[in-house]
């Protein structure tokens, strides 16, 4: 028998593999496993989220109620709408590292995370009008709008638009001058019936 073709040998034996069911205890090990990593890496990156997005939320315009902090030289604030009486502070500016608020009496409110640098500066001016009444006026986390015919109304508030001149007051006067993009000057004069 002659043949050109050459010599083949036979294919060798494919090897039997034997397939292992995981265990139910090692299945539900696994998934928990999965489930406990995405948690966890999801709780994380919503924890960095919900301090980031806490100090972006505030912007200029935005009012604010102010109280102190837990260590009492930090401030705990919370946005708020403007017509509401705690509101109590509106946002004039808000300045980045190596930026400073505008001239004036601005109460200045760093936004920042724990342990790391200021992220921002709120520029903060009180949100009052003419008409309103204040008490706790020298206090920056005290201060509050209450009605005139209220015990315990300190001063009436007068407000000169477009102006930052101190000489608009009257003697004895409580005074808030804010330059920047809304230039006015406040006029905190005592109530008679405090």
């Amino acid at each position: 028998m002659s043949t050109n073709e050459p010599f083949m040998a036979p294919a060798p034996p494919v090897p039997e593999v034997e397939i292992k069911r995981l265990a139910t205890g090692a299945k539900i090990g696994i998934t928990l496993g999965v489930v406990f990593a995405f948690l966890l890496s999801f709780g994380v990156s919503m924890l960095f989220f919900r301090v980031v997005s806490v100090a972006s939320a505030v912007g200029t315009g935005d009012c604010l109620t102010l109280k102190s902090g837990t260590d009492g030289h930090d401030y705990d604030y919370r946005k708020t709408s403007c017509s509401r009486d705690e509101a109590i502070y509106r946002v004039e500016a808000r300045v980045f590292p190596g930026a400073s608020c505008p001239a004036g009496d601005f109460l200045k409110v760093k936004t920042a995370t724990d342990h790391s640098e200021p992220l921002s500066t709120l520029c903060l001016a009180l949100n009052v009008d003419t008409g309103d009444c204040v008490r706790n006026a020298d206090s920056e986390t005290a201060v509050e709008r209450i009605s005139c015919a209220a015990r315990g109304a300190e001063v009436r508030v007068i407000v000169h638009r477009y102006s930052v001149e101190p000489d608009l007051c009257s003697s004895g006067d409580h005074i808030r001058v804010y330059e920047g993009p809304y230039e006015r000057t406040i006029c905190l004069t005592p109530v008679t019936n405090a």
